[in-house]
């Protein structure tokens, strides 16, 4: 099957389902997650609902631009020969694509390092905290993305063709700039997408999860030593000053917490595996093929580099849904309340969640 095949089954078939999976589920999260903020229960959990709800919006954005600028050009071909449709992809579709894949990866990295400094420093968060320091991450990208404005601009050409109806016809399409065609370009695009967008957040997520991984093995170790030594009925004595205080540990809910941090440490591992494998593999090939190995020599070499960047343009919409899948479904919070916001009730127990 030819690279041009590939390119258009990536694109089309697969990449629109994907992505309508994935704006139903992104949706079907933010909804939820509201729905916890304002149920006075839950409200307590309202600084990590509100993180998710930005992940949510920023993945739907994401989504729909990938939809917007990649699978409908290629279903329908003849939107490229308008002008409306090569004044959108030069000026919005193009670089907001490129905002909104760097933004979902960032708030990653931001959602990350919040659950880290939450688990292992218990510091507080404020609701005005969370949505500055979103926004500010998002003016940051969006300043650093403005080059991408200038890569293509609409033009309009002629056809070449000799005889028929086609002859000499006038259509609009979009081209490169004298900008977009430069060294400086492509200096660009190398070290805002390879290593600002791609090998930085990598390094980073890895980082945090492996020390809020060890965090949690540590905590979870120290609570069965301690129950390893008291019986069910034991107290654990705490001196404060010439006061006692005398605390009564809990089995069940030790047990309860120590099967959640087990599971946050599983959805921990998948997520860090997935994020690793799915932006190496495109940025690779996004890489491969900024190099333009079209001009080599041998053309195998092109058309193999073309046929993996196909299936590497998938990677971001993929990764769009895992976060959805791992950060929210796979949370006993966010099940409960999805079955309360479709009418259903799932009786399931009331343990604080610190994700």
């Amino acid at each position: 099957m030819s690279a041009e095949n590939l390119n258009w089954i990536t694109s089309v078939p697969i990449g629109m389902s994907i992505g309508l999976i994935g704006l139903f589920l992104n949706i079907l999260s933010i909804a939820t997650w509201s729905n916890i903020c304002r149920n006075p229960p839950t409200r307590k959990t309202g600084i990590t609902a509100l993180s998710f709800i930005i992940l949510g919006v920023v993945d739907t954005v994401t989504l729909c631009f990938f939809i917007a600028s990649d699978s409908v050009k290629a279903a329908f071909p003849w939107l490229i020969q308008t002008y409306a449709y090569a004044w959108f992809y030069s000026y919005i579709g193009f670089p907001l694509n490129f905002f909104c894949i760097v933004s979902s990866i960032w708030i990653i990295v931001h959602l990350t390092y919040d659950r880290f400094t939450l688990i292992t420093q218990h510091t507080e968060r404020k609701h005005g905290q969370i949505i500055r320091r979103s926004l500010l991450l998002l003016a940051i990208i969006f300043i650093f993305n403005l080059p991408h404005f200038f890569n293509y601009h609409p033009v309009m050409s002629v056809t070449n063709g000799t005889h028929g109806e086609n002859k000499g016809r006038e259509y609009y399409t979009y081209r490169a700039t004298e900008y977009g065609q430069s060294r400086a370009c492509f200096q660009y695009e190398f070290w805002f997408h390879c290593m600002g967008a791609v090998i930085i957040p990598i390094l980073l997520v890895t980082v945090l999860n492996a020390l809020l991984l060890r965090e949690i093995l540590i905590t979870s170790h120290f609570v069965l030593k301690k129950m390893s030594v008291s019986s069910i009925s034991s107290s654990i004595y705490e001196f404060d000053g010439s006061t006692v205080n005398i605390v009564q540990m809990n089995p069940n809910a030790e047990m309860k917490r120590i099967q959640n941090d087990q599971s946050i440490t599983k959805t921990l591992l998948g997520l860090t595996f997935t994020f690793i494998i799915l932006l190496t593999f495109q940025c690779v090939c996004q890489c491969l093929w900024m190099l333009h190995f079209n001009g080599d020599a041998d053309a195998r070499v092109w058309e193999t580099v073309n046929s993996f960047y196909a299936f590497a343009r998938l990677s971001v919409v993929v990764h769009c849904v895992i976060n959805c899948l791992l950060y929210c479904f796979t949370g006993t919070l966010f099940r409960r309340e999805l079955f309360k916001l479709f009418g259903l009730r799932k009786p399931l127990p009331s343990i604080p969640l610190p994700c």
